[in-house]
């Protein structure tokens, strides 16, 4: 049966369907010869073909497409979800839509199920807690202005509550409370970034961790515009694993808790507070560049472009070695400004001559043949060369790849352009200008 067909209220596509999977799975006295996954039932063991894996997360797909969940459920658990039909249907061979629809609302429910995740920003000061879209950041005993609470009064309250409910019931976990009270202790006078988003407790994390992340990464963007460009933020491999700080997972409405292994912590100083300062102040620059650029929720292709150039360039300064930090903010630079369509290395000079050049055709005819020049050191590069990259080469493509971001999002505010087929339009119009 083709699963892009597949309806979810016709009976017979069911049918079709649990008999196509029946057929890619091995029966009971398979077991023990096939390597795969088990489906466990009332009466026997049948093993997952990797053909029937395939089948059964394309269907699983197929379902959250069709429910629009994609954003909101995750395969595992669609598919914990699910699997009792299918195990069901191997013992008695029936299957119904009302079983169907009833698991779907179980998962449907997730739309509205909001988890809070909780990550520590290292040595960031603030005066106050601030909120940015889904986001807040600021000390964790401070009360945030506007709810009246603390980041620890609301955690606290939730815990409490989850502890008197388990001890009532006698299911609680002295160890697993054990290992949270610890690292909630981390938290303490610390500043911490509160992100919160919709869906089950995967789909949920992992948009909170790229929220979180890339907020940073706008911090970080921001931090190397006040001073110059050789200060480093210290974050690789060897330092994550040596520090411990997991985001401690919290849903307020199901009064639900849990600890990740997910660290993101990166040891720079930074000031939030709306001061002179250009060594270490970001505010004034956070609020006149309209920061953070991405909301909850949005969609729209041209932010997308300035967020994916703002991490690669983030990603620079958390590179091992001036050769990775070229090479990302050239990637930074080709995910702002190229078409897709033409010849990368003439159209990126083009496009950045253009943009951040001055009118006159000296000014853009150096910008022009710089990249072309740095180009070829990304080439040399990525084409497993041994091309050795000087810091003035990396804090000249830098420069580049900042000033466009800064250019973008000012012609945005503008209102010049507002999309990215206008940002290229505009660059079109500037070279017969």
């Amino acid at each position: 049966m083709d699963i892009n067909k597949f309806k979810i209220d016709n009976q017979r596509h069911l049918v079709e369907f649990f008999k196509k999977v029946e057929s890619l799975i091995s029966p009971p006295e398979m077991y023990g010869q096939i390597n795969g996954q088990l489906i466990f039932s009332k009466s026997a063991s049948y093993v997952f073909t990797h053909e029937a894996k395939i089948y059964w997360d394309e269907f699983l797909l197929r379902i959250l497409t069709l429910k629009d969940l994609q954003n909101y459920v995750s395969i595992k658990t669609i598919d914990d979800e699910f699997k009792p039909l299918l195990e069901n249907y191997l013992i008695d061979k029936n299957i119904n839509p009302t079983d169907l629809n009833e698991k779907i609302s179980n998962i449907e429910k997730y739309r509205i199920n909001k988890n809070f995740h909780y990550f520590i920003v290292s040595n960031f000061l603030t005066e106050k807690v601030l909120r940015f879209s889904n986001i807040k950041i600021g000390k964790f005993e401070e009360v945030c202005p506007k709810t009246g609470f603390s980041f620890a009064q609301k955690i606290n309250s939730n815990t409490e509550a989850i502890v008197s409910y388990h001890k009532l019931n006698n299911s609680y976990n002295d160890s697993f409370f054990r290992y949270y009270f610890k690292e909630l202790e981390k938290l303490n006078n610390q500043t911490v970034l509160e992100v919160y988003n919709y869906g089950d407790q995967i789909l949920s994390e992992q948009k909170s961790i790229q929220n979180a992340e890339h907020f940073i990464n706008e911090l970080i963007f921001l931090r190397s515009l006040c001073s110059n460009l050789e200060f480093k933020i210290e974050l690789n491999a060897d330092t994550i694993q040596s520090l411990s700080s997991s985001p401690i997972q919290i849903n307020y409405y199901k009064q639900s808790l849990r600890t990740s292994p997910i660290k993101l912590i990166y040891p720079t100083k930074l000031n939030f507070n709306d001061k002179n300062d250009s060594q270490t102040n970001i505010g004034s620059l956070f609020k006149n560049l309209a920061f953070p650029i991405f909301q909850e929720g949005y969609n729209d292709e041209l932010l997308e472009k300035l967020k994916t150039a703002i991490d690669w360039y983030a990603s620079s300064f958390k590179a091992k070695n001036n050769r990775e930090s070229f090479l990302f903010c050239a990637i930074g630079m080709e995910a702002l400004l190229s078409n897709g369509r033409d010849a990368i290395t003439k159209t990126l000079a083009e496009n950045t001559a253009f943009l951040i050049a001055k009118k006159d055709i000296k000014s853009r005819k150096t910008v022009f043949n710089k990249i072309i020049y740095l180009y070829q050191r990304r080439s040399g590069i990525a084409h497993g060369g041994t091309t050795n990259i000087e810091i003035t080469d990396l804090q000249q493509i830098r420069f580049y790849l900042s000033k466009s971001i800064i250019l973008i999002i000012e012609k945005i505010q503008d209102n010049e352009i507002n999309s990215v087929k206008e940002l290229f339009e505009y660059l079109e119009n500037q070279k017969f200008g």
